[in-house]
Order: C-alpha cells, then structure tokens, then sequence
C-alpha cells in the first residue's frame, strides 16, 4: 500500500514546483475530480480519502502493481504498445 503521508514531503527543493499544463489536460483533470466528488458523496463516512489525485472508487490509494494494469489498459486503448514512451512526457523530467 502507498503511504500517503510519505508521498506528501517532496525529497527534495525541485519534487515540489509547478508545472504547465495545457488546456485540454486542465479539463480531463477537472472532469476527474468532478467524478471524484461524486463517488467521495457516495461513500460518505466510508470515503477513505488522503487527498491524493489519482486513487481507487472509496478514495483509498492504488496499489503500484494496479497502477502498472491501469496504465498498460490506458496505453492499449491509446493504440500505444508496451514500453512505448508519449510523446512529450520526457519533457517534462527537465522542468
């Protein structure tokens, strides 16, 4: 399980600083946490939440190994295969 906790303090002065983003990825993030209010109002009390963007139905955090599944469903319907890096991403590395 991921500590939430621990993934909150960036280890070091570049782990916490903003990055931009485009129009379209501001909008499929503002429709996630839309989702992401509903299912929270549907668990009510059972709402496991930490604050985390990117987590399971109750809230609570992903396991790394159903990341890794989410990520090679996401790359298939995408048309990407396996290993196959998107383009730009590794732009982002030198932010």
């Amino acid at each position: 399980m991921v500590d939430a906790d621990a993934a909150s303090a960036p280890k070091t002065k570049r782990g916490s600083r903003v990055i931009p983003l485009d129009e379209r990825t501001v909008a499929l993030l503002l429709t996630h946490w839309q989702r992401q209010e509903r299912d929270r109002a549907c668990w009510g009390e059972a709402w496991n939440g930490g604050g985390l963007v990117f987590t399971c139905e109750d809230g609570s955090t992903d396991e790394p190994a159903d990341l890794s599944t989410s990520k090679g469903a996401a790359d298939a319907s995408a048309g990407q295969r396996p290993g196959e890096s998107m383009s730009g991403t590794s732009a982002l590395g030198g932010v």
